[in-house]
């Protein structure tokens, strides 16, 4: 609250500055009249980056795999075409498939294998076969479709990033909006130096063990803010609460990396 104040009357006092510069900018011409227009200026520029420094952002909070896009293991192992692989709107309208190349991201390497049609071959098939849960992925294909309009053919491309995920993911017991609730109060004072300028996708990578267990809690991408960083780490680190560990297609509980992403909404 005192925050709240503090913020309320300095721009307030902004505000009181601006107007007084406009009275004596109104007032009768002297020879200082170019001096008065010039702090005019001044006070409307200063005024808008306290309006700026001070206007609420809507942050994003979210916990989640590292990409959108998604497949289970289970169904990982049974495709067989690249329509088994990406969602239905990405092949629905592809009637010849020109080139295929399915490539896992491992840290900093990148194991590619291509192909020349809808269907997987051997080598990409054995290396989809090797991706564990948690693994990250992108398919990408070229292909031609039919125009809805004028019935001819045309040539087009698409590129999925994916996240192999567990039959049933980790879930927090509490549920996901006390998570979230907990990471926006936790971070309120580490965030309030934060500007839309400024800010950058922030990413913390965890794992959610066998047991339930929170570990391997790590910075994955800046948010910009070296102090923020430092918090939203911590906040992992020392989270309350228990976990449902993820399990795979035999029941069995498993290791599931997940991300808490943070930044601006939209972006």
């Amino acid at each position: 609250m005192k925050n709240s104040l503090l913020i309320f009357y300095t721009v307030l006092g902004a505000f009181g500055l601006l107007a007084f510069g406009y009275v004596n900018w109104n007032a009768p011409k002297t020879d200082q009249e170019k001096t008065a227009k010039c702090q005019v200026v001044a006070f409307d520029g200063e005024l808008q980056k306290l309006l700026n420094l001070y206007t609420p952002i809507d942050l994003l909070y979210n916990v989640d795999s590292r990409f959108v896009t998604t497949i289970t293991k289970e169904d990982l192992l049974n495709a067989r075409t690249v329509a088994d692989l990406l969602p239905q709107e990405a092949t629905q309208f592809a009637e010849s498939y020109e080139t295929t190349e399915v490539c896992i991201l491992r840290d900093d390497e990148k194991l590619r294998e291509f192909g020349e049609d809808a269907i997987l071959n051997s080598a990409q098939l054995s290396l989809l076969r090797s991706a564990d849960y948690s693994t990250n992925f992108y398919i990408s294909a070229s292909f031609e479709s039919r125009d809805a309009e004028s019935g001819k053919q045309k040539k087009e491309s698409t590129i999925y990033y994916m996240t192999v995920i567990p039959e049933n993911e980790a879930t927090f017991v509490e549920g996901p909006e006390v998570l979230i609730d907990y990471l926006k109060k936790g971070s309120k004072e580490a965030t309030a130096i934060i500007t839309k300028d400024g800010l950058q996708p922030g990413m913390v990578g965890f794992t959610v063990n066998a047991k339930g267990k929170v570990t391997n809690v790590n910075l994955s991408s800046t948010s910009g803010y070296p102090t923020v960083d430092e918090a939203l780490v911590e906040l992992m680190e020392k989270i309350p609460g228990k976990w449902h560990p993820a399990t795979n297609a035999r029941g069995e509980n498993i290791d599931q990396e997940l991300v808490f992403f943070f930044g601006l909404r939209g972006c």
